[in-house]
């Protein structure tokens, strides 16, 4: 990638940030229509957490805008180059998404979420791909954690409001399939990407789906859950601390 087209994605990004704040900032006042958190506790799921588990999209937001920052600042045309098309495309359809859910467009609101994911991961395989350091790739790893969550709770919900009837298993029962795979994901992504920052985003949406569970059971699986992960993040920085651990110095610097 040449270097001059470095300022281009960065700008690019930067007005993408800037859109971001207006979808995240009309979907929470319901300026689209519906407001978040009025869908959320009309249509109620086993995997929907309280309000305030919702205030790390801002959290992402920024983050993201740091990390090319820091791109930008290092003059690191071939990540920028990298994450391109497919970062782009990611946050197109992640505002889609936001759009979607304020007009009550619940299903469309999952597919656009579902293919944000999609070119999110892209992006995220590619720039791991260069090795850069935690500042460079901090902001992508919370987005796409979080999308990831948005996925399974847009699913969630639209499946809720249609009323689909799958008649294999009981609501509390898919919830704990849910949670499951969460747990899995984030530990593949812990060990096999070094992935820590997901990892605590996914312990973050898992305490937000506790504190709202009337089900003691579902809620002490959740507590377990997050307890591993906790455990499995201690247990890299352990390693990595002994001198046993893959990770690259300039990958957590």
């Amino acid at each position: 990638m040449k270097e001059k087209n470095l300022p281009l994605w960065t700008g690019i990004n930067g007005a993408g940030m800037v859109v971001w704040w207006v979808a995240f900032a009309s979907l929470w006042t319901g300026r689209f229509g519906e407001s978040l958190m009025d869908l959320y506790g009309r249509v109620e799921t086993y995997v929907t957490p309280t309000e305030n588990t919702f205030w790390i999209w801002p959290v992402a937001i920024v983050l993201s805008a740091i990390s090319f920052a820091f791109i930008h600042q290092k003059g690191n045309e071939e990540i920028a180059g990298t994450l391109g098309v497919p970062y782009v495309a990611g946050h197109i359809f992640a505002v889609s998404w936001a759009y979607a859910t304020g007009i009550g467009r619940l299903g469309l609101a999952a597919w656009m979420v579902s293919l944000s994911v999609l070119f999110f991961s892209i992006a995220y395989h590619r720039l791991h791909e260069k090795e850069p350091s935690l500042r460079m790739t901090m902001g992508l790893s919370v987005f796409l954690a979080w999308l990831s969550a948005t996925t399974v709770l847009s699913w969630a919900v639209y499946l809720r409001e249609i009323e689909w009837d799958p008649f294999i298993f009981e609501p509390m029962e898919y919830a704990m399939i849910v949670i499951t795979a969460a747990l899995f994901i984030a530990s593949v992504m812990l060990f096999q990407k070094r992935d820590w920052i997901f990892a605590l985003v996914v312990v973050w949406g898992m305490e937000g789906i506790s504190e709202v569970t009337p089900d003691l059971g579902y809620r002490i699986i959740i507590v377990i859950s997050m307890t591993l992960l906790i455990i499995f993040v201690l247990t890299m920085f352990t390693w990595r601390v002994r001198g046993h651990s893959r990770i690259s110095d300039s990958y957590l610097n």
